[in-house]
């Protein structure tokens, strides 16, 4: 009986998006939408790996170009060097 109220309800007390989470206005989202017969270019050349042998050098730009756009914040960065 306890999932025929909430389905009843529209299962009000379930958000599909919690509030502290929905951080997008509705009119600023972007949004896809495909149909079945749609052709779909499917990129497969981004789903091969391919060694880079500058990694290090790579990442530590990386970094630099992150700090330049988020700012030196760096509460949440995981550096396992």
């Amino acid at each position: 009986e306890g999932l025929f109220a909430a389905r009843k309800s529209s299962f009000a007390d379930h958000p599909a998006v919690p509030p502290e989470l929905d951080l997008v206005e509705r009119e600023e989202q972007i949004t896809f939408e495909t149909g079945l017969d749609d052709a779909i270019d499917k990129e497969e050349m981004l789903d091969v790996f391919r060694f880079d042998p500058q990694y290090e050098e790579n990442e530590r730009l990386w970094k630099e170009i992150q700090r330049e756009i988020l700012g030196d914040d760096d509460d949440d960065e995981d550096d396992d060097d």
